[in-house]
């Protein structure tokens, strides 16, 4: 299970999924992210803080079998998750494979190419096995 705090979020808020208005819902799955996937909220939070501040796109290579790179694959790798922290953070996400998280201060700043994907995948600036 990838968010096993939902339940328990649910509840203590007492929001039904078949009747919330999305916003409650986006609630509801932020709260759910930031207790079971502390450790990736957290670094995305830096991320979002280094791209405001210096307003460059970042490439952040993470091992995907780490705690870390694991719980990076869960949020910004569905689209659902990734347009929440999207939202929370107010930056843009993108990911290569499993390993590689981009951020940018705009979508359009991602900047994702096929010649990086690449690269990620021949040694050149990663070689972790996804």
């Amino acid at each position: 299970m990838s968010y096993p705090s939902v339940k328990k979020v649910l509840e203590a808020s007492g929001i039904n999924t078949e009747t919330a208005t999305a916003a409650e819902l986006r609630t509801v799955l932020w709260e759910t992210f930031k207790r079971d996937l502390a450790e990736g909220v957290n670094h995305l939070t830096g991320l979002a803080q280094r791209v405001k501040e210096g307003g460059e796109r970042l490439l952040d290579i993470q091992d995907p079998n780490s705690q870390l790179g694991k719980q990076l694959i869960r949020l910004v790798g569905t689209d659902i998750a990734r347009g929440i922290c999207q939202q929370q953070l107010g930056v843009a996400f993108g990911i290569y494979n499993c390993c590689s998280i981009v951020a940018a201060s705009e979508q359009s700043g991602l900047n994702m190419t096929m010649q990086e994907q690449i690269k990620l995948q021949n040694g050149v600036l990663a070689s972790a096995d996804c």
